[in-house]
């Protein structure tokens, strides 16, 4: 967590307009050279953050499409009728689309969820900005996914949960929380046709560089799918 907080620092500075002063951004450059050359450089607090966003985001989403309930949070998202939002199976869904090689209907479906208040999709919009470096959408996410708010749309005053123990069990569970992740299952050859078949009805961006269309809501048959492979997994 210190490097994700270091990286929100980076960025927490009043941020310039897109007419920054180019001077002073050359006089940074020189410096941050003479230092490399010096052998003195060292890197931004938010490097590792950046350098380590992907590979959390992917252990991330594997441990979401894998618990026991993401099945029910499809199905209830494709039984939601017209705008209703299923906040739960959106998250899973994103996860599903970012694991089968659609990352632009992630992001989609994602957004759908955090914008019902979902941290842990806000979080995983907040690792994505982070890895294609994109710091200033990456603190709007982090700040969505930590900072809780009243309905008035007032922050929360900190506090710690109620809970024995809870700076012990925090730091065990950020250490091994890559862990969790990384020894669920990836999807299976049912579910990338599954999804695919889903991405295939959606609309298309012909001037994409990689024509990722954004998925259509999912049904029941992509929940069945996913039930069985989480039962295959389990």
């Amino acid at each position: 967590m210190d490097t994700e907080l270091d990286a929100m620092l980076a960025v927490a500075a009043p941020r310039r307009g897109p007419r920054a002063d180019q001077a002073e951004g050359l006089r940074r450059l020189s410096v941050d050279y003479a230092a490399f050359r010096a052998g003195t450089f060292s890197q931004p607090g938010w490097w590792e953050a950046k350098a380590n966003a992907g590979t959390k985001l992917d252990s991330l989403a594997r441990w979401v499409i894998n618990q026991p309930g993401a099945a029910d949070q499809i199905a209830a998202l494709a039984a939601a009728e017209g705008p209703s939002v299923a906040t739960e199976g959106a998250r899973v869904f994103g996860c599903l689309l970012l694991l089968t090689g659609h990352p632009l209907s992630a992001k989609f479906w994602w957004k759908y969820a955090a914008g019902d208040g979902d941290r842990t999709a806000a979080y995983c919009l907040y690792l994505r900005e982070l890895h294609h470096g994109e710091l200033g959408e990456a603190q709007a996410w982090f700040e969505q996914a930590t900072v809780e708010r009243e309905p008035s749309g007032q922050a929360v005053p900190a506090s710690l949960p109620p809970v024995e123990n809870y700076y012990t069990l925090l730091s065990l569970f950020t250490k091994n929380a890559d862990i969790y992740g990384s020894t669920a299952a990836r999807p299976d050859a049912d579910l990338l046709v599954a999804v695919e078949r889903l991405v295939s009805c959606g609309d298309h961006d012909e001037d994409s560089a990689d024509h990722d269309g954004i998925a259509c809501r999912p049904d029941q048959r992509l929940a069945d799918t996913l039930s069985a492979f989480t039962s295959r997994s389990a």
